[in-house]
């Protein structure tokens, strides 16, 4: 057994460690980049889907200095490749519309209230090494994903008529598709799955899914929790967020004895049910609320 192994071992078993996993992340960046030969520096989803034959359209630096100091970067992708990663119901944001500044001041202020946790802002910045931001053609919905080939990279979604209130939102989906990410790097070092073609009930989908879906969402949603139960979101929007969250995992208490799991899989999932049940214990403010808007949920 090597250190990587040991070290994902420790961790992703450990009731003490937060989901996400301080210092992990790093770790697991560096193992892909030996592995496949390349700079981190000059990762982007334009150079790695296409071996480095097309660039991206333009790059935008967020620059985050909450607590600490830390940059984003939104990639820009060429009209070929977001046809590519196109999805219905929602288009990409285009340079000049980046330009006008206020979809970058929102990812800004998203990324300052993911900064306050520094360990969570490290792992999401280790994994999030290229944002892509869609725009819903309805303001309600959030259309955010990461796809497996893209190890590196996120599509989040923000309205067309960009609010700070709506920073909750946009700050949840980049926590959900980084910790997507990280599991996905995990899978490689460690089999968590034993049985791909096994199904289990996802309570988020509401229909039976193969049993590595139910355990990418019962961890993504479990980082969630304990970042949320703590963070200086508004208290109802946490409250009904962790209440929600809660739900979902009561409906899948004994997904850990689903068949098509490892032992280190089942392991992991019975961590994660014990940490979402401490963060829907852990005491939230009551102090009234400053929030001028209903925050919308993010699923």
């Amino acid at each position: 057994m090597n250190d990587l192994t040991a070290s994902v071992l420790d961790r992703i078993t450990d009731p003490s460690v937060r989901l996400w996993w301080p210092g992990l992340a790093s770790r697991l960046v560096n193992d892909l980049s030996q592995k496949h030969r390349f700079n981190l520096a000059s990762y982007s989803t334009s150079a790695w889907i296409t071996q480095g034959t097309i660039s991206p359209q333009r790059l935008f630096a967020i620059r985050n200095t909450c607590l600490i100091r830390t940059q984003a970067v939104v990639e820009v992708l060429s009209p070929a490749l977001q046809q590519r990663y196109g999805i219905p119901d929602c288009r990409f944001w285009k340079v000049d519309e980046l330009e006008q500044g206020a979809a970058l001041e929102l990812l800004a202020s998203s990324l300052d209230e993911i900064a306050a946790m520094p360990e969570l802002s490290d792992t999401v910045g280790q994994l999030a090494h290229r944002i892509h931001l869609l725009m819903p053609h309805d303001d309600a919905y959030d259309v955010n994903f990461s796809e497996p080939e893209l190890p590196l990279s996120i599509f989040v979604s923000i309205p067309q008529q960009p609010r700070e209130h709506m920073r909750w939102r946009v700050a949840e989906a980049i926590v959900h598709e980084a910790g997507h990410l990280q599991l996905s790097l995990v899978e490689r070092v460690v089999p968590l799955i034993a049985s791909p073609q096994a199904q289990y009930y996802s309570p988020w989908r509401k229909t039976a899914r193969p049993v590595g879906g139910v355990l990418h969402g019962l961890y993504v949603f479990g980082m969630i929790a304990e970042w949320m139960a703590r963070s200086s979101a508004p208290p109802s929007h946490v409250r009904r967020r962790l209440a929600d969250i809660d739900q979902e995992a009561r409906e899948i208490a004994d997904f850990a004895e689903a068949s098509g799991l490892t032992a280190i899989g089942a392991a992991l999932a019975r961590n994660i049910l014990m940490r979402i049940s401490a963060a829907v214990s852990f005491p939230v403010s009551s102090e009234p609320e400053n929030e001028g808007a209903t925050l919308q949920e993010s699923q």
